[in-house]
């Protein structure tokens, strides 16, 4: 189930959740947490994952070592 989850993750483009997912269950599981608190948990993975990126291809279009 969770490999086609992370499938269709990947497929629409939201690597940064496909990453962590498996673990973020775990979490979620392991806390307990509600439903709104898991989305914003796998929100916030894909935020970071996409504003790491930016920075990392701006770096390199600017040539900084």
């Amino acid at each position: 189930m969770t490999e086609l989850i992370r499938k269709h993750l990947s497929s629409l483009k939201l690597s940064g959740i496909a990453r962590t997912f498996e673990d973020k269950v775990a979490y979620a599981s392991e806390k307990q947490l509600s439903y709104i608190d898991f989305l914003s948990i796998l929100i916030e993975d894909e935020f970071v994952s996409r504003k790491n990126n930016s920075l990392i291809k701006r770096a390199q279009k600017a040539k900084i070592p």
